[in-house]
């Protein structure tokens, strides 16, 4: 459902080829807290071309190669409101899940993969908080304001994740486990 919300939604904005797509949505993070991978998007352009939910507005030839423009349909902008609305009726998803599974199985760690696991998971999110703050400099001219206050948004819960970490390392004796 995500990949096609935003192809829908980017096309929705401006006829563009995959790539023009992909680009924007990792320029944006979208790719990450969204978990639009690059081959989705593809695969959707592909599957809602079939579908009549888009069309190829032209082909541009660059060398060899060759890529399609693609443009969104009426039919396409009747999906991308359907498409809105369920993301709306969703239940938000606040937690990482994948953060929250590490800490909850710490205890089978021994005491020093424990503190290496989060120096590593440290370091990792000051690298991602970091291309969140590169990502909102970067389209801060472009965004809509709701976008933007989005990716404020992913940023506080990122820090907050970083706080928890922090505590962890902390007590990561307290973990639990006592090796």
């Amino acid at each position: 459902m995500n990949a096609r919300l935003f192809v829908l939604g980017m096309l929705a904005r401006e006829p563009m080829h995959g790539y023009q797509i992909r680009k924007a949505l990792a320029e944006s993070r979208t790719d990450t807290w969204a978990e639009v991978l690059p081959g989705s998007i593809y695969h959707a352009l592909a599957a809602m071309e079939r579908e009549g939910l888009v069309a190829v507005q032209q082909v541009e030839s660059i060398g060899e190669r060759s890529r399609s423009i693609y443009r969104i349909t009426r039919t396409g902008r009747g999906a991308l409101r359907r498409l809105a609305k369920a993301a709306w009726a969703g239940p938000p998803n606040p937690f990482p899940t994948r953060l929250y599974s590490a800490i909850s199985f710490m205890s089978i760690l021994s005491r020093a993969e424990r503190v290496a696991a989060l120096a590593s998971a440290q370091e990792r999110i000051e690298v991602e908080i970091a291309d969140w703050g590169r990502a909102i400099e970067v389209k801060s001219a472009t965004l809509a304001p709701s976008a933007m206050l989005a990716m404020q948004n992913a940023t506080a819960h990122l820090q907050l994740d970083r706080e928890l970490l922090m505590r962890l390392q902390e007590s990561h004796t307290d973990c639990g486990g006592g090796n």
